[in-house]
């Protein structure tokens, strides 16, 4: 089992606090997106911006370079690196990834308005080498 955490387009919005950091390593709190994640105890792969490739790799250990995964697999759980660090996202985790009987495809939106966005998707149809094939 294993998530994928990909810096989307809108991690642009986070400037500056992004520029020259992962999105997924901004405290808010206390708390890192890339701490619960490795709570988790799930694989944890992360696709990034490519000037932070090397930050990555040395920083956060935790998150493997997704090339590094079997091509033919998929992730259990594809989330933004947005979200935010709280109980609440940990918790949510958890559920997607141990809760879920179903392996239906389901995306995960960032409210219930109609304007909302997605933010990650449980059981993609995509496999690790489909994803990172659609580039940036």
């Amino acid at each position: 089992m294993s998530v994928l955490i990909i810096e989307d387009l809108g991690v642009e919005r986070l400037a500056p606090v992004v520029l020259a950091r992962l999105s997924c390593g901004v405290t808010c709190g206390g708390l890192r997106l890339v701490d619960l994640l490795e709570w988790s105890g799930a694989d944890c792969f992360g696709l990034t911006r490519s000037h932070l490739q090397t930050i990555q790799k040395l920083d956060y250990p935790m998150l493997k370079d997704p090339r590094l995964a079997n091509g033919k697999d998929r992730p259990k759980l594809v989330l933004s690196s947005r979200l935010v660090p709280s109980a609440a996202t940990f918790e949510s985790i958890r559920n997607w990834l141990f809760d879920n009987k179903s392996s239906e495809t389901r995306w995960i939106y960032d409210s219930n308005s109609p304007d909302a966005e997605a933010v990650g998707v449980i059981h993609p149809t995509d496999t690790y080498e489909e994803i990172l094939s659609i580039g940036r």
